[in-house]
């Protein structure tokens, strides 16, 4: 596992970027304009997903046991960079790791029990012999039988039948992954191990897992965010961060305590630290130059590594203030205790590895590389039968999951490298939508194709029942209108299944991209109709009633009474006549004599509101007033009530004016032709 606390140190440096893998892949297919390639220590990745267990009752051989959970998270990593098409191998531990690693855990160890190996030609003898083996046999000899049974053997059987490739190196796996990443066969070392980066790594993809923070997919700690569906990785490049490089962080490892030894009584994580990334002196350059050249001999790298242990703690003793603070160490110290074997120190600089990069394993004829048009083509079955085997509780259908899992995985790599046609792949796969993906509360957003899409494998569960509810029933039901099928109900008809695929993993010049952009301009340009919230266009009309109220409506508030005035003023001037229509002369006296001008209405003072109205309506109040004053008076009256209303009716229709009566003398009726 290395040194979990060379992760706390770092995890503040600016280089170190968390976000999820899907945005990453992207990112990295359009800066190289390739996939990415990954080394994945499968160590790691058994431990997380539950083949390695420290439940000893539940293990089988060799500490690993097989279930049908461990299985489902193993397979839902290999779907997700599969269906991203990221180009991978996984790297296996050999039988050549040193027998004292993970000895030196407890620090209660004795310092006899470390010095396991005492001088440095019991490594050269080792790996003499081991170059010796490959050289005559192939491979080594000491593989254990055991080793090929229980959980281990159930996953790499697992993976066989998938057509994933895997290599199973001769000592440390995160050794293999480095040495592959340092020579460029990979991009990325994807591992939780400090040890990678011991070994020689400079870039590393860590705590592979749904949690927003970077933690690893086994923390049980306090509750942190956590997606379902998304999994993110932290990018670490050690050729950014500051002040570190393979020569400290060995140092730091060999002071402080890692997987081949208990590390230096007295030093934890800071002063290790500080001692690592000196420069004035370079001790970490100094300790590198002793065990780098391996041909040297034994006794003379032995003398270097004492000499270098005392100049150490020299340096420590005279500037323990300078350098932690404080005075740490008296004057009757004996030095450091607790040094490695330089032996432990070859396996740092040096690890037992193939004797030949494994580049077979990169090869375009497996699924899990890149470029590779013939996956799954006769494995599926295999596959269904072999997972059969295991009980998923938790999946009601297996059927139809087993259907989608396999699909999904594997549609990318049929758009991008399936050997169809054009039209082959059209009624195959379609793009219907272009969306874009919010992640961790849309601090990510990545744009996506949504894709519908026809089985193309034979898993012997081509229907769903979801998709049968899809389908078109509009026709058949009495109760909705008859009519032709709307556009989404049409896809669904001809492509059962949907899934969305990142838009920068499908390059522009795809059929499907082709296709999709030709259909959404030819639908654009056909319908001109107005689309629900768009504005509607307004008539050209010189002259309409609109345009009247909104030149004579309401003012405005900020208009002025000037500026009103102006908006109310006729266009054109009046035109100049001889005759006015209105006389501006005194009409209490007028002289008719004199006049020119046409008199239509005579003002006149009445004192009764009777000549405002009709004749009918001016009879009917005044009988109500002369019933009223006759009501007052028929006390001291003998006349009977019926016969003097009808008395006051007769005077009031003799005492009416007519309206001739309301007109002045000087009126004149246009209406009668003179002579």
């Amino acid at each position: 596992m290395g040194v979990p606390a060379f992760w706390d140190l770092i995890k503040s440096d600016e280089s170190l970027r968390r976000l999820p893998l899907k945005q990453f892949v992207v990112e990295f297919r359009n800066n190289f304009n390739r996939p990415l390639r990954l080394a994945i220590d499968a160590f790691t990745w058994l431990f997380e997903s539950g083949f390695i267990s420290n439940d000893c009752e539940r293990l089988s051989e060799k500490g690993y046991r097989t279930d049908a959970q461990s299985t489902l998270i193993l397979l839902n990593r290999l779907k997700c960079l599969l269906s991203l098409d990221v180009t991978f191998v996984l790297v296996f531990d050999g039988p050549m790791k040193p027998s004292f690693k993970n000895k030196f855990s407890s620090k209660t160890l004795s310092n006899d029990h470390c010095e396991l190996a005492s001088d440095d030609e019991e490594y050269v003898s080792i790996y003499n012999e081991h170059r010796k083996q490959h050289e005559i046999h192939g491979t080594c000899t000491t593989t254990l039988v055991s080793e090929e049974l229980g959980g281990l053997s159930f996953v790499k059987r697992l993976l066989k039948t998938m057509n994933i490739s895997f290599i199973e190196t001769c000592g440390e796996g995160e050794a293999e992954c480095a040495r592959l990443q340092r020579e460029g066969l990979v991009d990325y070392v994807l591992s939780n191990d400090s040890d990678t980066l011991v070994f020689g790594a400079t870039r590393v993809l860590r705590n592979f897992s749904r949690f927003w923070e970077d933690v690893p997919a086994t923390y049980t700690g306090p509750l942190k965010k956590k997606d379902h569906k998304e999994m993110f990785i932290t990018v670490v490049d050690m050729q950014q961060i500051r002040n570190w490089n393979r020569s400290s962080l060995v140092l730091y490892c060999t002071l402080l305590g890692a997987d081949y030894n208990q590390g230096i009584r007295g030093l934890g994580s800071k002063k290790a630290a500080k001692l690592a990334q000196l420069t004035t002196p370079n001790f970490a350059e100094t300790f590198k130059d002793i065990f780098e050249d391996h041909s040297q001999p034994s006794e003379l790298r032995r003398k270097r590594y004492l000499e270098f242990q005392k100049a150490l703690f020299e340096h420590c003793f005279i500037h323990s203030k300078e350098l932690f603070g404080r005075n740490y160490f008296s004057s009757n110290s004996a030095g450091f205790q607790g040094w490695p074997s330089d032996v432990a120190i070859m396996h740092y600089f040096h690890p037992i590895l193939s004797p030949r990069v494994n580049r077979e394993s990169l090869g375009v004829h497996y699924i899990n590389v890149s470029g590779n048009s013939n996956f799954m083509k006769g494995d599926v079955a295999d596959l269904m039968n072999l997972l059969e085997e295991l009980e998923f509780k938790g999946i009601t259908d297996f059927g139809r999951w087993f259907h989608e899992m396999v699909h999904s995985t594997f549609l990318l790599k049929e758009i991008l490298y399936g050997n169809r046609t054009r039209e082959e792949l059209t009624r195959l796969v379609k793009i219907t939508e272009e969306w874009c993906a919010g992640i961790c509360q849309n601090k990510f957003r990545v744009p996506c194709w949504r894709i519908r899409y026809n089985s193309f494998l034979t898993t012997g569960n081509e229907a769903s029942p979801q998709d049968t509810e899809d389908s078109i029933v509009a026709h058949s039901s009495p109760n909705k209108r008859s009519g032709s099928p709307s556009k989404k109900q049409s896809e669904k008809a001809s492509h059962k299944f949907m899934t969305s695929i990142p838009k920068g993993l499908i390059p522009e010049n795809n059929s499907l991209v082709k296709n999709y952009h030709l259909e959404k301009r030819t639908a654009s340009e056909g319908d001109k109709r107005p689309r629900r919230g768009s504005p509607r266009k307004v008539a050209n009309q010189k002259s309409n009633l609109d345009g009247f109220l909104k030149k004579y409506g309401t003012p405005r508030k900020h208009d002025s009474p000037k500026a009103l005035h102006e908006k109310l003023e006729p266009e054109t001037e009046p035109m100049n006549t001889k005759r006015k229509l209105f006389v501006e002369e005194d009409l209490d006296n007028p002289e008719p004599g004199n006049s020119s001008s046409l008199i239509l209405v005579s003002e006149r003072e009445c004192n009764h509101d009777i000549l405002h109205t009709s004749p009918k309506r001016a009879l009917d109040l005044f009988i109500a007033t002369s019933e009223e004053e006759d009501l007052e008076a028929s006390a001291g009256s003998e006349e009977s009530p019926l016969k003097k209303l009808k008395k006051n009716a007769a005077t009031a229709e003799s005492q009416l004016p007519t309206p001739r009566k309301l007109l002045p003398d000087n009126f004149v009726d246009l209406t009668i032709e003179s002579g």
